[in-house]
């Protein structure tokens, strides 16, 4: 046990501390980004470090799920944490992002009734898109036919 706490900071190092580009290849977010969430998870949702795994890993076994669609055997390998570990602390990482859904999710607004802006006129009502949200997206050139207008 004891000689698998070292190599455990190692891999959360590895993955927070090297650079923006490699957080980001595997967290899909950037440091700053990435100790922010901590930080919002730890004051506002109550979310504490358990005796053996931070903040810091819980959140980066939960990121390393969610961005790769990993399953828990391969997490649990790369964390070297046991399958019952992972589940445990990937659940209260996803009970304490739900906690604070109102903070961390933005409430599409339906276009007004009485909007006078004539691209919004015709979408009254509408949520999604046309709430001012840009997605930046490269369609395979195959397909951009499918795409225009």
């Amino acid at each position: 046990m004891i000689e698998r706490v070292p190599s455990q900071m190692q891999n959360i190092r590895a993955l927070v501390e090297r650079s923006d580009e490699e957080c980001k290849d595997m967290l899909r977010m950037d440091r700053v980004t990435f100790v922010r969430l901590c930080n919002l998870l730890q004051n506002l949702a109550g979310l504490r470090n358990s005796k053996h795994v931070s903040i810091g890993e819980k959140v980066a076994m939960f990121f390393t799920v969610l961005a790769h669609h990993t399953k828990n055997m391969a997490v649990k390998f790369q964390f070297i944490r046991s399958g019952q570990t992972v589940s445990k602390h990937f659940h209260s990482i996803l009970r304490s992002v739900l906690k604070l859904h109102s903070l961390l999710l933005v409430q599409p607004q339906p276009v007004p009734n009485d909007s006078s802006d004539l691209r919004w006129k015709k979408f009254t009502g509408c949520l999604g898109t046309l709430d001012g949200t840009h997605i930046d997206v490269q369609v395979p050139t195959i397909d951009k036919a499918r795409y225009m207008n």
